[in-house]
């Protein structure tokens, strides 16, 4: 069977899962859920006034953008250089890694010193963000709370 030469849009992919790739140890490092996985979510400018995304303005271009690249990503997929994570993540395979390191050889992976400092970095700001906030709530459900609402004695703080 002939393959056709990967797209501008896939060479792109590949570059962002092998830099996800080379950022597996940090995930791991920082708790991350996916570690490893890259994601086709891109962020939007920011209004530099306000701090906060600007409106889209085309719709109908951003729609034919997230497409494109939803088919890429099954064409990665069909290739077997790409494989599902979880729910919009994805991950290299042992062969899209050799394939993207070389298309990509001038992405280099992190030293063992930068990730040791950007995982002490990460966790110096966790702790800070908790000292002034405090540990997160656990969320109840639903369920669970009218299950323990019922029983006599047990309030249930509830805040708007």
């Amino acid at each position: 069977m002939r393959r056709t030469p990967l797209s501008v849009l896939q060479k792109d992919l590949l570059a962002k899962g092998l830099q996800a790739y080379y950022r597996t140890p940090l995930d791991i490092g920082c708790g991350s859920a996916n570690p490893g996985c890259f994601g086709l979510k891109e962020s939007r400018e920011l209004d530099p006034e306000t701090m906060r995304p600007k409106p889209i303005a085309d719709h109908k271009e951003r729609a034919a953008h997230r497409a494109a690249a939803g088919l890429s990503i099954v064409r990665l997929v069909n290739r077997g250089l790409v494989k599902g994570s979880s729910r919009g993540k994805w991950r290299l395979t042992p062969k899209g890694a050799r394939v993207a390191k070389a298309l990509w050889p001038e992405i280099l992976p992190l030293s063992k010193a930068e990730v040791a400092r950007q995982i002490a970095g990460t966790l110096d700001m966790r702790v800070a963000v908790h000292s002034v906030l405090g540990p997160r709530r656990q969320r109840v459900r639903a369920s669970k709370a009218s299950k323990l609402a019922k029983e006599p004695g047990i309030e249930i703080p509830w805040e708007d």
